[in-house]
């Protein structure tokens, strides 16, 4: 991917429904976990 689109960069586990985003907030680039509204 180039870096104009690495916002839109996911992955998915279809298992578990849970989801990471890729970041590179604070000079850290690494999948970040994203919050869901129907996990807890």
């Amino acid at each position: 991917m180039s870096g104009e689109n690495l916002h839109m960069c996911f992955l998915l586990n279809v298992h578990t429904g849970q989801m990471w985003r890729y970041s590179t907030k604070e000079g850290n680039k690494q999948f970040m976990k994203m919050s869901m509204p129907w996990q807890k």
